[in-house]
């Protein structure tokens, strides 16, 4: 597997006689979307989508592979969106069906800290997170240290 973009469009049929076009959905494929950087530029984030649910050498989920290239290594499966990495390298902050997740690149210490939001970002210190939730900003979490640990409660800026 390597990182690629592959966009899929929708197509119009026409039928006999002048109808008009009726959207069709092209079958699902398998895409890796969202990447992101490690800020020491030695790793990529980035999500994949396998539509194919047996598929167990490959599922859907969070992934990091090195810069250079080589062999991607799963950090957590699920259905993640967006990812974007902490200063220190070693956690990783997305969102999924579940809202916003911290979760360490070797794939322990997993914790939704936010119910809702997208395009989580990090901020240069590491004490925030920055979120798009609908129309606003949100501050999801202050993190203390390097634990992960949420400090407070999420609120809208």
């Amino acid at each position: 597997m390597c990182l690629s973009a592959l966009v899929v469009a929708s197509v119009a049929v026409s039928g006999c006689g002048g109808d008009k076009g009726l959207p069709v959905e092209p079958p699902l494929a398998v895409e890796d979307s969202a990447p992101a950087w490690s800020p020491d530029g030695q790793l990529v984030a980035y999500v994949h989508f396998n539509p194919d649910l047996a598929d167990t050498a490959a599922p859907s989920g969070l992934y990091v592979i090195p810069a250079t290239g080589g062999t991607p290594k799963l950090v957590v499966m699920g259905n993640p969106r967006s990812v974007d990495w902490a200063p220190d390298n070693r956690w990783l902050v997305y969102n999924d069906d579940f809202g916003l997740n911290l979760i360490t690149v070797n794939g322990d210490s997993l914790t939704n800290i936010y119910a809702g939001g997208s395009f989580p970002s990090w901020s240069p210190d590491g004490g925030e997170i920055r979120l798009s939730d609908g129309h606003v900003q949100a501050e999801a979490a202050r993190i203390q240290g390097q634990k992960g640990t949420v400090e407070g409660t999420p609120h809208l800026r």
